[in-house]
């Protein structure tokens, strides 16, 4: 089995989406709550770097306190156009992050369940595509 894998960033932040997605429904008891922390952890770097980087573009392109509204307006234009082109970079295709550890597995049996309470099926609504999102760190079975 393959221990490694090549991964792109936005990938990564989907992956982290929907690890926090289901984590914050009703899982089944025991292994799968702590293993959800571990993807969530396995995901924090990558997201916390991509944050850092918004942080800085709006801290260079934040308008001085007295600034005139035309300066204030260029300076807020300079920054949609900074976050634009690093939201960009953060989610590009081809900026594989390869030889990263598989990062930890989430089976069937940890994701929510249907439960008799839910009448809505709220807990395990739309979990296709969270499932979906969870690329790699969900172990499909073979059949």
């Amino acid at each position: 089995m393959n221990t490694r894998i090549s991964i792109t960033r936005g990938d990564l932040a989907n992956m982290n989406a929907a690890a926090q997605a289901l984590a914050g429904r009703i899982l089944p008891e025991g292994k799968a709550v702590a293993q959800f922390a571990r993807l969530i952890r396995y995901c924090k770097p990558f997201v916390d770097e991509g944050q850092s980087a918004v942080d800085n573009v709006v801290k260079t392109y934040t308008p001085a306190e007295g600034a005139t509204d035309a300066q204030s307006m260029v300076l807020r234009t300079q920054q949609n156009t900074a976050l634009v082109t690093l939201t960009r970079e953060f989610v590009n295709e081809s900026d594989d992050l390869p030889g990263l550890s598989l990062p930890p597995q989430i089976t069937e049996a940890m994701l929510p369940q249907v439960r008799k309470t839910d009448e809505k099926g709220e807990n395990i609504a739309g979990l296709a595509g969270l499932i979906a999102a969870l690329g790699p760190a969900y172990a499909i079975d073979a059949e």
